[in-house]
């Protein structure tokens, strides 16, 4: 992580970074099986609902509809990176 704090490296940070946002106030019971989300980043997420349990690109939502007064945060397990 240090080595994206670099400035020549401060560019992949926020691809990574902005692969994470999507634009809206989307609630997790919202999200339906297979929707593609569209990034601010330009790539797409990918939503899976297996046993109730909501993933995005394979990581697993912990805790959902964090409410904040611009948007909504889902917490997930992982780091998701662009392709």
């Amino acid at each position: 992580m240090d080595g994206y704090l670099k400035e020549d490296k401060k560019e992949d940070l926020k691809q990574i970074l902005t692969f994470h946002v999507v634009p809206g106030a989307l609630n997790a019971a919202n999200l339906t099986d297979g929707q593609k989300l569209q990034t601010v980043q330009g790539q797409e997420l990918i939503v899976s609902i297996r046993d109730g349990k909501v993933m995005i690109n394979g990581a697993l939502v912990t805790t959902p509809d964090v409410v904040f007064s611009n948007g909504v945060t889902h917490v997930i397990d992982a780091v998701l990176l662009p392709k």
